[in-house]
């Protein structure tokens, strides 16, 4: 081999070793959801390569390069105690990444680039326990290829550096030995006469190519066919370790104003809704925006909306059943909740659950808990819900249970201080002093202006009575009057940059009389508090609005910076509207309904970027994210029956079916089948039987021996005079050839020692018949035979190059002209 091969082969083996470095410490980089580790592996490889491998200027010395390595260990040896299960794996992980940084700037060997392979993929399968969604699948699959290659790579290297030590140890073989040895990874001419026409030996050939491919693609195949046709041993999806934990702003007992703001800039996921009809299964679409509701909130005071019972802990109970409602589609949401900061859940409502669900819920907050699960891992639960009417999602439901209206009326008051100390005074009372009384309102907020919020409404229903205060009562056609006021009218503006408040007045009412540009929690607060002034009983709901409708999986993708505030607000049994009645019975709005109102004007920019051609794409992958992750990261043992075993099953059934009723018929295969067993009862009939199946056997057992060697294959083809080599399985029958050789030559005494290249043994072999003198005149024809048959077995064996029909024939002769002169010839061994 040349030099210059050699330095070749060694620069396209380090850079594929950097490269698999720095995309195995990326895939840990996306399992621990961080961008240090990979950058610095990155930049790391990147130095390495330059300055170590190429440029050779910077190799530290051992004694260095040991004292940076037990300097990773101190780093990482307290961190591996104070954790356990996984977290130490990713500790571990977090090592071999110090370690596999510090052994790139050593001098490359054989064993250095396998110490960096296998921290390499340690590093791989320690990501997989944290991260599983589609762009780890891609990378992973590049992944693969390289490592593949590096593998195949690494490989060529350690023969090439062998060669020169086996040729020196004691055999030199021929030019035609190394050329047919050295044939598996190159693709040069039989014939190396012309230095020209010499190609490098890092250039892989069709034959080497689909050696790597086919064992890769077959490997894949089978582990697919496996993972879908094997049944799951476990009931439930396995989740995964906890990845980076989403924000849950205001999905608590209170929310502060600006929280949600906060996310409106996030994109990152939250979670995707799929919505089926409960009973068809067929998917639903709401046909705009859906909302989904994380808690609900009646108190507001000191800049922060709070449970009104705060601060004690709310009762907690087990979701309520739902039952269809006439004149609603009873939908099934599956929602699909990535791991986040609290133990809410979020659903489209009324809500109730599903075959399977547990939860705890707060009637006061209409907050969903998990029963089962930490919030730090992936959650899959599914509800059902009653908000559709057709493909629309109603912008009403009815109360589930009676309504305390004064805990929907509370609006902030500007008290004296003399009265505010008392009323903070009343709350270091006991908590026993409590049991017969009502709770205390918690403390007011300072002087903010309340009085102007009044005013405000009052102008506003002045506005809508004009002159017949008669209307004012009309609570539902009052309460749309203040929302298009704040959504239409052009004096409030949309906005996540919040202006500077003014501190003498609550943010709500400067929002309404001085800034007037915020985002939906305010909106949603000012109009709940200007409804509640007019006696309208309002309270502000958190939770997601989502209008990506990704067509493709037929869900919602829903991110953080989807999260919203909106207003219901609550029509007692005689404020309700007739339209809203329609044929429902009247034991549905016993309890009265609740109203949606989203008083936050659109946002244009957002409109703009839905259209942008970047959605497509966006939509294109977030739907392989959700097939990898539905049937592949999910798939349990029920979603194993629904998506694999019943559709087998139904077409399966389907097709027999079809069949049976087009060709068969029942009556004809009842008729047939009884004429088969009448003949098998009778002697002539078991001895049929018998015959039939000895010879069935005999032909399989032909079968199966021209199947295991292509060289009978071969002589059967030609005693039939078929010249095809398609049915003689050719990449496997050069070296049946020289197999039947040696099998022949040993049946004569001559066996070939471990130390004899193939055509250094036919040439003894050949040498020794010639001088037999019945054999002298077959000098010629016996070497030429010989050569064609070693030339077969070493393109076969290493270049994989593959013999046509004609080369076929020849060898068969071939093999014929050996038989007749080892007949011809005395074995030494027999004399």
């Amino acid at each position: 081999m040349h030099r210059g091969e050699l330095v070749k082969l060694e620069r396209l083996l380090q850079a594929c070793t950097a490269v698999l470095a720095a995309l195995g410490t990326a895939l840990l980089g996306m399992g621990e959801q961080t961008a240090v580790l990979p950058l610095a592996a990155a930049a790391a490889s990147l130095a390495s390569f330059v300055l170590t491998d190429r440029l050779g200027v910077l190799r530290p010395p051992r004694r260095l390069t040991n004292l940076a390595m037990l300097g990773a260990l101190f780093l990482v040896a307290s961190e591996v105690f104070r954790y356990q299960g996984t977290r130490q794996v990713l500790v571990v992980a977090n090592f071999l990444v110090y370690l596999q940084i510090i052994l790139q700037f050593q001098k490359k060997d054989v064993r250095m680039y396998r110490y960096l392979l296998v921290i390499s993929l340690f590093q791989v399968v320690s990501a997989g326990a944290y991260y599983q969604s589609f762009p780890f699948v891609f990378l992973l699959t590049i992944y693969l290829a390289i490592g593949l290659a590096t593998l195949v790579l690494l490989t060529l290297y350690e023969q090439a550096l062998q060669s020169p030590r086996s040729a020196a140890a004691g055999e030199a073989p021929s030019g035609r030995d190394v050329q047919g040895a050295e044939a598996m990874f190159l693709s040069q001419p039989a014939e190396p006469a012309a230095p020209a026409a010499r190609r490098g030996l890092v250039e892989l050939n069709r034959a080497l190519l689909l050696r790597m491919v086919l064992p890769a693609g077959g490997t894949v195949a089978f582990a697919v066919l496996l993972f879908v046709a094997v049944p799951r041993l476990s009931g439930g999806a396995w989740q995964g370790a906890a990845g980076r934990i989403a924000r849950g702003i205001g999905f608590s007992d209170q929310m502060r104003l600006g929280e949600v703001g906060s996310l409106l800039e996030d994109p990152s996921p939250v979670m995707r809704v799929q919505l089926e009809d409960a009973f068809t299964g067929d998917p639903v679409s709401a046909g705009g925006a859906i909302y989904l509701r994380g808690a609900s909130f009646a108190r507001y005071a000191d800049k922060r909306w709070l449970d009104p019972f705060y601060p004690w802990s709310p009762a907690m109970t087990a979701l309520p059943p739902l039952r269809p409602q006439p004149g609603r589609r009873f939908v099934r949401q599956r929602i699909t909740l990535e791991p986040i900061e609290t133990p809410e859940l979020f659903g489209i409502w009324p809500y109730g659950p599903a075959a399977g669900g547990e939860f705890t819920y707060d009637p006061v907050q209409t907050r969903l808990f998990r029963l089962s699960g930490g919030s730090e891992q992936r959650t899959t639960y599914a509800l059902f819900t009653t908000a559709f009417s057709g493909e629309t999602l109603a912008d009403w439901a009815p109360a589930p249970e009676p309504v305390h209206t004064p805990l929907y009326l509370q609006v902030p008051e500007d008290l004296p201080p003399e009265e505010r100390n008392r009323r903070l005074e009343l709350r270091g009372l006991p908590h026993g002093f409590w049991a017969s009384q009502r709770p205390p309102s918690p403390p007011p907020p300072p002087p903010g202006g309340w009085d102007r919020l009044r005013r405000l409404a009052d102008d506003w229903a002045a506005e809508f009575a004009g002159g017949s205060p008669e209307s004012l009562a009309d609570h539902y056609r009052l309460a749309l009057f203040f929302h298009r006021n704040l959504v239409s009218s052009g004096t409030f503006r949309y906005s996540l940059e919040s202006p500077p408040r003014n501190p003498v007045l609550d943010p709500i009412v400067d929002f309404l009389t001085d800034h007037r540009e915020g985002h939906c929690e305010y909106f949603a607060t000012a109009l709940a508090l200007l409804l509640r002034c007019r006696g309208v009983p309002t309270r502000v709901v958190i939770g997601f609005k989502c209008d990506d409708y990704n067509p493709l999986g037929d869900f919602y993708q829903v991110r953080q910076q989807d999260a919203h505030a909106w207003v219901e607000v609550y029509l007692a049994p005689d404020k309700i509207p007739e339209r809203f009645r329609g044929e429902a019975p009247a034991e549905w709005f016993a309890n009265g309904i609740w109203l949606r109102l989203d008083p936050t004007p659109p946002d244009r920019d957002a409109m703009s970027a839905a259209r942008n051609p970047w959605n497509r794409f966006s939509q294109t992958f977030h739907w392989l994210d959700f097939v990898w992750l539905k049937y592949v990261v999910q798939m349990d043992r029920p979603r194993q029956r629904e998506a694999v075993y019943q559709p087998a099953v139904a077409k399966s059934r389907q097709l027999w079916q079809t069949i049976w009723d087009r060709t068969l018929g029942r009556e004809d295969v009842a008729a047939r089948w009884q004429a088969v067993r009448a003949f098998l009862a009778s002697p002539a009939g078991r001895a049929a039987a018998a015959s039939a199946a000895t010879a069935a056997a005999l032909v399989a057992l032909g079968l199966w021996l021209l199947w295991r060697s292509p060289l009978r294959r071969a002589k059967l083809l030609r005693r039939l005079g078929v010249r095809s080599g398609y049915l003689i399985s050719p990449k496997r029958l050069g070296l049946e050839f020289y197999h039947e050789f040696e099998k022949m030559l040993a049946a004569h005494g001559r066996r070939r020692p471990p130390d004899r290249t193939p055509r250094r043994f036919m040439e003894e072999v050949a040498a020794a018949v010639l001088a037999h003198p019945d054999t002298a005149d077959l000098h010629t024809e016996l070497l030429e035979s010989g050569d064609r048959i070693v030339e077969l077995y070493y393109r076969g064996r290493y270049a994989g190059r593959l013999p046509g029909p004609e080369e076929t024939a020849l060898a068969l002769d071939a093999l014929d002209r050996w038989q007749a002169a080892l007949r011809r010839a005395v074995s030494p061994s027999r004399r």
